[in-house]
């Protein structure tokens, strides 16, 4: 799927950068993430790219903002951080998230897991887990902070 060039700018292409770093974490883990069963990398990038280029021709949708936006913080606490550190952070685009998860999964976004399924049950208490991790990962590559 190809974007028209003009539609492409600097905060887009920021944007995509992180968007792809989670997509890679959660379709291929890395040392602090296993990966998110049921996904790949070129699936997700796919479905990805889909959804954002739907909403920027739209001009609406949850495609609008990235997967992961970028937050500054707060510039006085500037000389706190270690040399190469920043005091940004991440936040979650949920809304894309949850229509991301459910292309690759194949299930309508408001659709209720399902009743008899123990993997089911479980994949649920583990998905609130699996944000923060992959949420502290994100601030790590944001920040240049290792907290671990």
């Amino acid at each position: 799927l190809a974007l028209k060039l003009a539609t492409i700018d600097a905060a887009w292409l920021q944007g995509a950068a992180m968007d792809l770093v989670a997509i890679a974490i959660i379709g291929s883990g890395n040392d602090y993430m296993p990966v998110l069963r049921g996904t790949t990398t070129p699936a997700l990038w796919r479905a990805y790219l889909t959804l954002r280029a739907s909403s920027i021709v739209k001009g609406k949708g949850v495609g609008m903002l990235p997967l992961v936006i970028l937050e500054e913080g707060d510039k006085d606490r500037s000389g706190d951080l270690h040399l190469g550190a920043t005091d940004r952070s991440v936040a979650f685009n949920y809304p894309m998230l949850k229509k991301l998860l459910a292309t690759m999964t194949k299930r309508p976004p408001g659709a209720p897991p399902e009743s008899n399924s123990k993997v089911r049950e479980k994949d649920v208490r583990n998905a609130l887990p699996y944000l923060d991790a992959l949420h502290w990962n994100l601030d790590m590559y944001a920040s240049g902070r290792c907290a671990d």
